[in-house]
């Protein structure tokens, strides 16, 4: 064998030498190419076209080629931006080409590495990336229609020979690092430490079914990433899987990315996850997308835009599983929040603040896609807490609820089968539950609920802001019930709703006015979409109300209203809004009270009724029925009160009857108040049964009351002085009907009435003081004109009043001592009477005056006593001697002795008042007179004596008429005025009174007159001379006095007088002495009427006797001139001075007196003459007594 090679080697010997020489150069010249000129060549090309290629100067520092071992290294490559800026480089890049690509039949790539490669990306602010910068646009080629020929042909390509044999062993990076940057959002983001490794990599046939394992392992923004897969991408089913573990990544550096769909701030969160995503194809259904581990959040923190926590979730954990692109869908295994705390916040203008966090989306464009199926197994919130806080309420609220649970069962989206919801939570004390089923769309469902012991005070800013002055102090509700939903109808069903020891406190006066021991609300329904509101049962137990009236009548429940602000915005509904409907079976009351504190101007009283019980049933707020109500109670004494019926609220017609028995009046006094600060009730109860029947019909209410009202023990108090009492007052057969002005009342009955009329020092009595009273004296009231109305006039009618054993007791304080005065005993009986014009009713009374007895009867229109009455009286032997005090202040004299008899006719007639009153007084006897500032400086005692018959007595008609319509008529007035004038009379015309009073006139009984200038009494002027002398004969006691008047008139005619009367006694002088003694001068006639010439011869005589100087005729005798000069020639020289005149009136005195005595002698030295006036009132004498 070794000679066979030795032979050949021999033979080939030089061939062999050739072969060895040319593969020896072949192989320097390999080295020397391809390891010296190659990567130079592979340097510059690279370099060159990848300038060329992207824009940009790139630069390739070093390659190296290994031409034996087939090795490429590049080194320092960099890859910039066209401006210069960073964007790719590469520290060295590592290849072999191996040699088994021979037999392999496909090239094979070995130890591919990449060093420390770096990216710099930058998205730049107008929203481009800097890569783009490096491609520059390329000019679109023109399309041209391939024809059938030149399509490709695919139909007998095998799916194995789409891909380009190729073998990659070892592919690795090491050092990797990613750097982006937002300029946008400004953030950045850094991937560094990016380690990645494949083992193998084959396109070919035989190795497209052998799973490629890469792995990836980075640090994301400082977090450690790790990536394993799992890969067939070239076999003939696509399967791709790769585990996805994250280490705690901090979310707020993804901020910036959130700002464009919300305005919250994630502050702080860490997320991690152990996720497998897997990619496999199937021939039926094509690519599957699958997700499966879990998602792991913790420490999550956002901040409201105000930087105000918003929420915080320590923990979150997510489980799933499930296709991201099949109707399989994904499915949350189980959702884990771990100790959540939410604040959600209402604002000012009444919107939840999450919700104006959220920034409105553009519009999605119309996709036929239908959402992905979710599957939520389970969904859990364990011990979550929610801070709830409104600020539209004035000052603020919130409240914390805590120990949130929730918990989803089986819900899936979309779906027809309900998931499973369980939620509870606490509020201080109270609990809230939900369980039951819930598809969230539609929205449909089943929830029970249950709430137990919420503090409503709590809740105090809610009840302030709806206006009513009102603090809950306290209360607890309670409420459990069915929630249905199904689309947008909702509904609460089965329903009970509880409060407890509620208690409501009044703003202003900070105390509690209502308090309630339970409040019960069954069988309750509430159905939002039909607007609905049903419920079995509501029960109030134990309420209790303290209610107050002020001093002008407002309840102080009025001002717990609403306030009204000018200022808010009227609300415009949007359209007609469907009213809703509230039906409530039955309401009942238990163990009730009610307190109303009523305010008087000097006192306060508490009205209360206590075991308050009531029952209404059948109200329904949408159909006319009647409701049955019923409602009982009883006051502090024991009085009852019962109230039964039916009532239609719309339109309203009520049928009520109220019954009360001994129902104490006595809390009402302070109501009297309004009438007068001093009136006071001091007791009275009331019994009435009473029926209405109220109708409205076109906006008027017509009203019926019926029935029988009973009032007792009834004490009427001025302070603390009773001045008004009965012991009964019946009204039966009550009819009252205000919308036809008809009043109708049985048989009034009052048993033992007593009054108290107290006079004061000033006048001014207690009923008046009361009751309103009259203006002070000489005031007329002040009255406003009335219109005349067209309104016809209420009818009243009373079957009769009939008043037993009344009392009327006056003590009045004018005099000293007070004057006490009693009607007692009095019975009075009123026939029926009516309001009608022409209304008569008989009337009869019968009582006595301080013991005297008196009565009365006659007819009369009692409701128009000013316009008919027909009435006579009597008062038989009042004692007078009680009455002292008033004698004493009006005369300044005391009654000692007498008694009074009264009959008094008054007739009524139009407001006319006609009536005469007889009046006889009895041994009347005066005291010693006694200083009164009252009475006038008048000779009472002398004006009695006047009065008085022989027998002692004074018998007086006194008539007293007037207007009753005059505004200033007063009858006690005028009665007072006709006594006084009486008195006055008596005293300065005694006799003008006595003419009267014994029926024989008071003409010329006042004076005796003379003719003007006359002292001698003509017999025509003296015939009241024997009138008067009769009645002082029967006057013992009294004398005359004489008063003679001269006055102007008399100056005048002083001188006429004179000659008158010298005339006369010149022609009584010259008659026969039989006629001499059958005349007086002052029967003869004188004048020139009946002798002219007669006249003037007696004139010149009376002429010729006076003293001064007269003119005389040529014989020197007086000359007679005519009667006219003569005359005034004798006034010129005739003394009419005042001693003239009182000359005059003492000649008048003493020829009165002479005449008197001349009639009846016994008057002498009864008789005298005063001192004269002059001048006086008159030409006269003047009587006088004394």
């Amino acid at each position: 064998m070794t000679n066979r090679f030795s032979l050949f080697f021999a033979k080939q010997r030089q061939a062999i030498t050739r072969f060895i020489f040319w593969t020896a150069g072949f192989i320097a010249l390999w080295a020397v190419l391809a390891g010296l000129v190659l990567p130079q060549v592979v340097r510059h090309v690279t370099q060159s076209r990848l300038s060329e290629m992207l824009g940009s100067a790139c630069t390739l520092e070093k390659v190296q080629f290994n031409p034996f071992t087939l090795r490429l290294t590049a080194s320092h490559l960099r890859i910039p931006l066209p401006d210069g800026g960073d964007c790719f480089s590469l520290e060295q890049l590592q290849v072999r080409l191996s040699p088994s690509g021979i037999y392999r039949l496909a090239p094979v790539l070995s130890d591919l590495k990449f060093t420390k490669p770096n990216l710099e990306a930058v998205l730049q602010t107008d929203g481009t990336l800097s890569l783009a910068s490096l491609a520059p646009a390329s000019k679109p080629e023109p399309t041209r229609k391939t024809t059938p020929s030149e399509a490709p042909a695919t139909d007998n390509v095998e799916p194995g020979d789409r891909f380009f044999g190729l073998v990659i062993s070892d592919l690795e990076i090491v050092g990797g690092r990613l750097h982006f940057q937002d300029n946008i959002r400004q953030t950045e983001h850094t991937i560094s430490s990016l380690e990645f490794f494949t083992p193998f990599t084959s396109t070919l046939q035989r190795h497209r079914e052998q799973a490629i394992t890469p792995y990836l392992q980075a640090v994301v923004n400082g977090r450690p990433l790790r990536i394993e897969g799992r890969l067939k991408p070239f076999a003939e089913q696509l399967h791709t899987e790769f585990d996805i573990r994250l280490d705690r990544l901090e979310l707020a550096r993804f901020q910036p990315y959130l700002k464009p769909f919300a305005d919250i701030t994630l502050e702080n969160g860490v997320l991690s996850t152990d996720l497998v995503f897997n990619m496999r194809q199937h021939a039926e259904t094509g690519i599957r997308l699958g997700l499966t581990g879990k998602l792991m959040a913790s420490d999550l923190a956002l901040l409201a835009p105000d930087g105000a926590p918003a929420l915080r979730l320590p923990g979150l954990s997510i489980a799933l599983d499930g296709a991201l692109n099949t109707d399989e869908g994904l499915t949350l295994k189980k959702v884990t929040a771990q100790h959540p705390e939410l604040q959600v916040t209402r604002l000012a203008d009444g919107r939840i603040d999450w919700a104006t966090w959220w920034k409105k989306p553009p519009e999605p464009e119309e996709q036929d896609d239908t959402p992905l199926p979710l599957h939520v197994e389970l969904f859990e919130v364990k011990n979550g807490r929610v801070l709830w806080r409104d600020r539209k309420i004035r000052g603020g609220f919130q409240t914390l609820a805590e120990e949130l649970a929730i918990t989803v069962a089986n819900l899936r989206l979309p779906g027809s089968e309900p998931a499973r919801l369980q939620a509870a939570l606490r509020l201080g004390d109270a609990s809230l539950s939900l369980d039951g089923a819930l598809l969230p769309k539609p929205l449909q469902g089943s929830l029970r609920m249950e709430l137990a012991d919420l503090a409503l005070a709590q809740f105090q800013p809610y009840a302030a802001a709806s206006g009513i002055p009102v603090t809950l102090q306290q209360g607890k509700l309670t409420c459990s019930g069915l929630l249905e939903t199904d689309a947008d109808a909702f509904i609460f069903k089965q329903g009970t709703v509880g409060l407890q020891g509620l208690a409501l406190q009044r703003n202003d006066t900070r105390k509690t006015f209502f308090r309630m021991e339970d409040l019960i609300l069954e069988g309750l329904t509430v159905s939002a979409a039909a607007h609905r509101i049903e419920a079995r049962q509501l029960t109030l137990r134990a309420p209790s109300l303290q209610l107050r009236r002020d001093r002008k009548g407002i309840i102080d429940l009025q001002q717990l209203r609403p306030a009204t602000h000018r200022d808010a915005p009227a609300r415009t509904p949007e359209g007609p809004e469907r009213p809703w409907q509230l039906l409530l079976a039955e309401l009942k009351l238990e163990e009730g009270q009610v307190a109303v504190g009523l305010e008087g101007p000097k006192e306060t009283a508490t009205a209360e009724l206590r075991n308050l019980s009531a029952r209404i049933t059948g109200y329904d707020s949408a159909a006319a029925t009647p409701l049955n109500v019923s409602l009982a109670g009883r006051d502090r004494q024991g009085g009852t009160l019962v109230i039964d019926g039916t009532a239609l609220l719309k339109p309203l017609e009520l049928k009520l009857r109220m019954r009360t028995s001994s129902l104490d009046l006595r809390p009402m006094s302070p109501l009297l108040g309004a009438l007068n600060p001093d009136l006071r009730l001091g007791a009275g109860t009331l019994t009435a049964d009473l029926r209405t029947d109220l109708k409205s019909a076109a906006g008027k209410n017509r009203s019926r009351t019926t029935g029988q009202v009973r009032l007792e023990s009834v004490s009427l108090l001025e302070g603390k002085r009773q001045f008004a009492a009965l012991r009964r007052l019946q009204l039966p057969g009550l009819d009252i009907q205000p919308a036809q002005q008809r009043y109708s009342i049985g048989k009034v009955s009052l048993t033992r009435p007593h009054i108290n009329l107290v006079v004061d020092s000033n006048g001014a009595n207690n009923l008046a003081r009361l009751f309103g009273g009259h203006p002070p004296a000489g005031q007329a009231p002040a009255t406003k004109p009335k219109k005349p109305s067209a309104a016809k006039p209420p009818y009243l009618r009373i079957a009769g009043i009939e008043i037993a054993d009344a009392t009327l007791r006056m003590h009045d304080n004018r005099y000293k001592p007070a004057l006490t005065n009693q009607l007692e005993k009095l019975n009075v009986t009123v026939g029926a009477m009516d309001s009608s014009p022409d209304s008569r009713s008989p009337l009869t009374f019968a009582g006595k005056l301080d013991g005297a007895p008196v009565k009365g009867e006659g007819s009369m229109n009692l409701l128009r006593a000013a316009d008919a009455m027909e009435l006579q009286t009597s008062l038989r032997t009042l004692n007078l001697t009680p009455l002292s005090p008033l004698s004493e202040r009006f005369i300044a004299y005391p009654l000692q002795q007498g008694t009074f008899t009264l009959d008094s006719r008054i007739a009524i007639d139009q407001g006319k008042l006609d009536s005469t009153h007889k009046i006889h007084l009895d041994s009347l006897e005066l005291g010693k007179k006694v200083d009164s500032p009252d009475a006038p400086d008048l000779p009472v005692k002398l004006g009695v004596s006047l009065l008085q018959d022989p027998a002692g007595n004074i018998n007086l008609t006194l008539p007293v008429r007037g207007d009753l319509h005059d505004p200033s008529f007063s009858v006690g007035g005028l009665i007072f005025k006709v006594i006084a004038n009486l008195l006055m009379k008596a005293v300065t015309s005694p006799f003008a009174l006595l003419g009267g009073i014994l029926g024989a006139g008071d003409e010329g009984l006042e004076y005796l007159p003379f003719s003007p200038g006359e002292g001698r009494l003509l017999a025509k002027d003296a015939q009241a001379v024997p009138t008067i002398a009769e009645m002082l004969l029967a006057r013992p006691k009294i004398g005359l006095v004489l008063t003679p008047h001269a006055d102007e008139e008399d100056r005048k005619m002083l001188a006429d007088a004179y000659v008158m009367r010298r005339m006369q006694e010149l022609k009584h002088a010259d008659l026969p002495k039989s006629e001499q003694q059958r005349l007086e001068p002052l029967d003869l006639a004188v004048g020139p009427e009946t002798d002219a010439d007669e006249y003037a011869d007696l004139l010149f005589e009376v002429y010729a006797e006076q003293a001064f100087d007269k003119p005389k005729n040529f014989l020197g005798l007086v000359k007679k001139l005519p009667p006219q000069e003569m005359m005034e020639r004798i006034r010129e020289h005739y003394p009419n001075d005042d001693k003239a005149l009182e000359q005059l009136a003492l000649e008048r005195g003493r020829q009165v007196q002479k005449a008197f005595i001349e009639t009846r002698p016994e008057l002498q030295g009864r008789v005298t003459v005063a001192p004269p006036r002059v001048p006086g009132e008159g030409h006269h004498v003047s009587f006088g007594v004394q």
